[in-house]
């Protein structure tokens, strides 16, 4: 069971040797083995101590081990615990029947009432402190997850604001019109398909902004549509290849907006002309999505707070538990995000 460390030695150091020297007096077992005191301090209350610290330890490492497999949503956990705490029961059951009668053997004793009666005071020693411990439990993961629901929120609202904030801005506005106009005049047919790219660009992201992931094929297309609109504005300056290799994109999920993310930082903090483009690839193979591009600073210093690429890290950790990788390697900029599996 997940339990803080400072529970943990109390429990350890004081907890389970306490019951092990109590239990033999509450039953009657330290006074029907009859040993003197200095005999019973080695023939009974440490062997029932490491009867108790195994029983311990047993039943922490199969609650883990349970846990990991069993617990799933709320509507399981009652019906999960009762398996947890039947199986501990039954662990308990043969550890306290081995060690309590190898103990009796060892004095040369033998009674079945007095034999059973402490194994049922461990047995009912043990419900007890699980049913503890799952409140702890229970609790710290309540209090955990309420966390991580907060730190996703608010991952998720930074990422699609400044989204937003990218799409809404004015001089984007500003540009998109005023590059609209200028196509209906001197070229219909693209102006055309500028404002479908630019429609669906304010589609994908109002109708995806509450969800937790998409499929990778429909943020490849959401890419590509806005890279349109940047291809129209710098022309020959900047260039994107997706390449996807042997790769079923409609399989796999990513974080809405994330790819583009990466797309606009490439563009905002790096120098590029007709003469020396910006190549941006996108690389989709062995589960992960990759974004790479030649790092070319700009000749007037840019201040980056990178607050898009921390919020992207973030949302990762919080939804799949993975990292992102950065890299800089050889004069380029990549960036590796892990694929889920639809």
């Amino acid at each position: 069971m997940v339990i803080s460390n400072y529970t943990e030695i109390i429990a350890k150091s004081i907890l389970v040797p306490l019951a092990g020297i109590c239990i033999p007096f509450i039953t009657g077992l330290y006074k029907y083995l009859g040993y003197p005191l200095q005999q019973a301090i080695t023939h009974v209350l440490l062997p029932c101590v490491l009867v108790s610290f195994l029983i311990w330890e047993g039943n922490v490492r199969t609650m883990r081990q349970l846990r990991n497999k069993w617990y799933r949503k709320d509507q399981y956990v009652y019906s999960d615990f009762m398996r947890r705490i039947a199986i501990h029961l039954l662990f308990t059951f043969f550890i306290s029947l081995t060690g309590i009668s190898l103990i009796m053997y060892a004095a040369g004793k033998s009674d079945s009432g007095i034999l059973f009666k402490t194994i049922a005071a461990v047995i009912i020693f043990v419900i007890i402190v699980t049913c503890v411990y799952e409140i702890i439990y229970l609790t710290e993961e309540r209090e955990t997850s309420t966390l991580k629901a907060e730190e996703l929120n608010y991952a998720k609202s930074e990422a699609e604001l400044t989204a937003l904030k990218n799409q809404i801005d004015p001089h984007f506005i500003f540009n998109s019109i005023n590059t609209l106009s200028h196509l209906i005049k001197t070229a219909p047919e693209v102006a055309y398909l500028f404002n479908n790219n630019l429609a669906t660009i304010y589609r994908y992201i109002l109708f995806n902004k509450d969800k937790e992931f998409v499929l990778l094929k429909e943020e490849l297309e959401f890419v590509s549509h806005n890279f349109y609109l940047f291809r129209i504005r710098y022309e020959k300056a900047v260039n994107l290849l997706i390449e996807i290799a042997d790769v079923k994109t409609e399989n796999y999920l990513i974080p809405p907006i994330s790819l583009q993310l990466l797309v606009e930082n490439a563009i905002k903090h790096n120098e590029f002309s007709d003469e020396f483009p910006m190549n941006i690839s996108i690389q989709v193979n062995n589960n992960f999505v990759t974004v790479k591009n030649k790092i070319i600073p700009k000749k007037y210093f840019l201040p980056s707070s990178k607050i898009g690429l921390h919020n992207l890290s973030n949302r990762y950790r919080i939804l799949t538990k993975k990292e992102i990788i950065v890299e800089s390697d050889a004069g380029y900029f990549i960036v590796k995000l892990p694929l889920l599996t639809y």
